[in-house]
């Protein structure tokens, strides 16, 4: 392919001169090249979240992007918010940083926020009424966090986790006369607006944005119609950089028979710091919550770097014998005690990963298969 032939000083020159003419006295429009105008803030600042899978899912092993708006979705008791307040202790934890916790859907349980080490006094949780305040309150609290780290780079970043989209009023509909009255599209039109008032000021600041969303059937659909969809319309679904569908999988039970955890599903139907279509499988104990060390151990195991050892439990492939034995529960313990060993192991299943990426493309699409972002929206 012949490479395109660049254009000349003399041309660019030419070009710039007829604009400026054309222009005139338009001070609205200010001529400038990419070096010049104001664009989203690059992603500089990911959030490791300690599940190797996830991390890879979302931005090639990098952890949560910051700065950007995430959208997690999926249906009833899939494991949403679980996974949501899991990040949250990853920030108050790792980070000591405070999140902001939007609570539409007033479901706010200190009892599983212990399960991270999280406290009220961790979370910010404001009392919103309106989608409409809800972005106030995100434009807000972005204006601080670009001050912040203006004064001290260092400044650790943020969540703000929105929970959920489906959930609050819109001013419209609070000021309605009746229930009756017909509000339609709403929520999309509040969102459409907050996102072209936030998208910069969101990347500067470098606030991790969260929306849980809900999945909601389409009435009348028939025959090959879509028959669900995501409440917020399509100004949102343009502005994520990554949308997380999040499936209750399967159930795990004990030698009893006893359900005691979950496998959680996720697949990126979006991505923009990642392939997209990749999937990963979490363990959302309902004891302890997103498991990470199970999860570990699960990935491991599953790209044949864990071995069983029999009564003894399992140990680590490439040492055999002398690598001793460890038990599911104590995978966390060997890791920290082998940091190196396993660090290894994680990098040569993220190029192994990538790699079929980049040599075969996206496995969903050479099958044909259709996401909701390739779908209409009513």
């Amino acid at each position: 392919m012949a490479k395109a032939k660049e254009l000349t000083p003399s041309i660019r020159d030419r070009m710039l001169a007829g604009l400026q003419a054309a222009l005139g006295k338009n001070e609205d429009i200010k001529l400038g090249t990419a070096d010049d105008v104001e664009l989203l803030s690059p992603v500089s600042i990911y959030v490791p979240t300690d599940i190797d899978c996830l991390d890879l899912l979302m931005s090639r092993g990098k952890g949560l992007p910051c700065g950007r708006f995430i959208e997690m979705f999926g249906g009833e008791g899939s494991g949403k918010t679980a996974l949501c307040q899991y990040l949250i202790g990853r920030f108050v934890n790792k980070l000591k940083s405070p999140v902001h916790y939007l609570d539409f859907d007033k479901s706010y349980d200190q009892t599983f926020m212990d399960c991270y080490g999280v406290k009220g006094e961790d979370i910010f949780t404001p009392d919103l009424t309106t989608l409409e305040n809800g972005f106030d309150y995100l434009a807000a609290m972005a204006d601080v966090l670009a001050e912040m780290r203006k004064e001290d780079p260092s400044c650790p970043p943020t969540l703000a986790l929105v929970d959920s989209l489906a959930a609050p009023l819109t001013e419209a509909e609070r000021s309605a006369d009746s229930v009756e009255d017909s509000q339609y599209g709403g929520i999309s039109k509040a969102a459409g607006k907050g996102v072209r008032k936030l998208r910069r000021a969101i990347s500067e600041s470098a606030i991790a944005t969260i929306f849980v969303n809900e999945i909601r059937d389409i009435m009348n659909a028939k025959g090959n119609m879509k028959k669900t969809k995501t409440p917020g319309g399509w100004a949102l679904k343009f502005a994520y950089s990554m949308r997380l569908e999040i499936a209750s999988w399967e159930k795990i039970k004990n030698t009893k028979d006893a359900v005691i955890a979950q496998i959680v599903k996720v697949t990126a139907v979006k991505n923009k710091h990642a392939p997209k279509h990749m999937t990963c499988d979490l363990v959302l104990s309902y004891a302890r919550g997103i498991d990470p060390h199970w999860t570990n151990f699960n990935w491991y195991k599953e790209n044949g770097f864990i071995d069983s050892a029999g009564t003894n439990g399992f140990r680590w492939g490439s040492l055999g014998k002398d690598s001793g034995t460890f038990r599911r529960k104590t995978f966390g313990e060997f890791r920290a005690a082998n940091e190196a060993l396993v660090n290894a192991a994680k990098e040569e299943i993220f190029e192994k990963t990538l790699k079929q990426y980049e040599e075969y493309g996206d496995p969903a699409e050479k099958k044909g298969k259709k996401t909701e972002d390739d779908e209409s929206d009513d």
